[in-house]
């Protein structure tokens, strides 16, 4: 049990091409507007327990075969994907009139989605002395 520092990072640009070859670059994307944009941080109580066994069975006097399995589990945690807002108020699109008022609600918003993640591991070896 302890704290899971969780932190998002958004950022985006649009580059325009002109006809007459120039370009031009706008700070933001399709899913990064100035509504979610920028660098986000939180802290959650997160849990990382942590569950395991092994054992092994002598074949010879100096051989043993193991095998064993190892179950992790972590709460509150901020996956990458989960934190997509596909939703898009185009009023805030750099190319169509991004620095104009907001009409609407402001999207894509910040969301902080967060869910469990969960490990299994098995391992299996022989152990030889000598």
């Amino acid at each position: 049990m302890g704290e899971m520092q969780q932190n998002i990072n958004i950022s985006g640009a649009t580059n325009v091409l002109r006809p007459n070859g120039s370009t031009t670059v706008f700070k933001g994307g399709l899913l990064a507007l100035r509504s979610n944009i920028g660098s986000h941080d939180r802290d959650e109580l997160a849990f990382v327990p942590e569950i395991g066994f092994k054992t092994g069975l002598q074949l010879t006097r100096r051989l043993k075969a193991c095998i064993g399995y190892s179950f992790l589990w972590v709460s509150t945690v901020a996956r990458a994907g989960e934190q997509i807002d596909p939703v898009v108020n185009i009023t805030q699109f750099p190319i169509l009139s991004g620095n104009g008022p907001l009409v609407g609600r402001a999207r894509p918003a910040l969301k902080f989605a967060e869910t469990d993640f969960w490990a299994h591991g098995l391992n299996v070896g022989l152990e030889l002395t000598y």
